[in-house]
């Protein structure tokens, strides 16, 4: 995803805050198609900012995602980087880990045993994992 199509991500990020979830979104999507309104990127953007909205809501709502606590987040560049402006909105500091800082993390958690893991739960560390990159 292009840096212009996040700018385009941003305006229907908020919009799909209040009127599009997973479904719909998908079904807006179409209907953008349909009308040739968009490019593929622009209907793409537009549904990555639905459901990081959607998906952002129900984190927030839970209590899981929280104002200043941090948030480490691995996985395809651009949909972190849509995770991290999407939680800089709301307060939460967030950190897009690059493949080799996720690939050490993923060998350093597997070297904490379980009660030490949820300790650094309690303290508020967050990891969201928005898919895998391609190797």
């Amino acid at each position: 995803m292009a840096r212009k199509d996040m700018r385009a991500m941003d305006g229907r990020r908020d919009e799909g805050t209040a009127t599009v979830r997973s479904a719909t979104g998908i079904f807006c999507v179409r209907l953008l198609e349909l009308a040739g309104k968009g490019t593929e990127e622009d209907r793409f953007s537009f549904l990555v900012g639905a459901f990081v909205a959607a998906d952002l809501d129900a984190l927030v709502a839970r209590k899981i995602l929280v104002e200043n606590i941090p948030v480490v987040i691995t996985g395809n560049e651009a949909l972190a980087e849509a995770w991290r402006e999407a939680l800089q909105e709301r307060s939460v500091p967030a950190k897009v880990l690059t493949t080799d800082e996720a690939e050490k993390a993923f060998v350093c958690r597997s070297q904490i045993n379980s009660a030490s893991s949820w300790r650094k739960k309690q303290e508020g560390q967050v990891l969201i994992n928005v898919g895998t990159e391609e190797r």
